[in-house]
């Protein structure tokens, strides 16, 4: 009987480390092996062709190198490449596996339209690097995690006038 596994889903020709790194360590822990899904989501670019070769000989390098760190672990990997829309491409991944555990989502792929299309739970690994640009006093713009952006902003109202209030009502 196959060992259960995890798949990785990841819309780039390579996976983030901290993916790798966990969906490694995940397998490792649990005795599972992964299957690692590159999907080329613009597989119909009108560029001649040079998007689709450069993406598959980076999916194929991502591969080779995520092989070698699995020996370590003592990990079996395999990868597939698809293309296509994220969402059908993993809905045909679940009919076809019987024995898929959960899917991790890469960084960058919405983890919401992996869960609408799948028949097992969906991860995402949190990545803690914010990217911050100054756009003004006082507002940072996050390209991660837009709710920190509104919980970095200034407050509206200044300690002086919640003190003017508080003063008026009391009284």
């Amino acid at each position: 009987m196959k060992k259960p596994c995890v798949l990785i889903v990841t819309h780039r020709g390579h996976l983030s480390e901290k993916v790798k790194s966990h969906g490694l360590n995940v397998a490792k822990r649990l005795d599972l092996r992964l299957l690692v899904a590159y999907i080329n989501t613009m597989p119909l670019l009108s560029d001649g062709g040079s998007r689709h070769r450069s993406f598959n000989e980076a999916a194929r390098q991502d591969s080779m190198e995520l092989q070698r760190d699995a020996v370590m672990y003592g990990v079996s990997v395999n990868s597939v490449q698809d293309s296509g829309k994220i969402s059908k491409v993993v809905s045909r991944l679940c009919r076809m596996l019987n024995n898929l555990e959960f899917i991790i989502a890469d960084s960058g792929v919405k983890a919401h339209s992996v869960a609408l299309s799948s028949t097992v739970p969906v991860f995402t690994v949190c990545d803690n690097t914010l990217k911050r640009q100054l756009r003004g006093p006082g507002q940072l713009e996050t390209d991660r995690i837009p709710a920190l952006a509104c919980k970095l902003r200034e407050p509206e109202d200044t300690p002086d006038k919640e003190l003017e209030d508080r003063d008026k009502y009391s009284s």
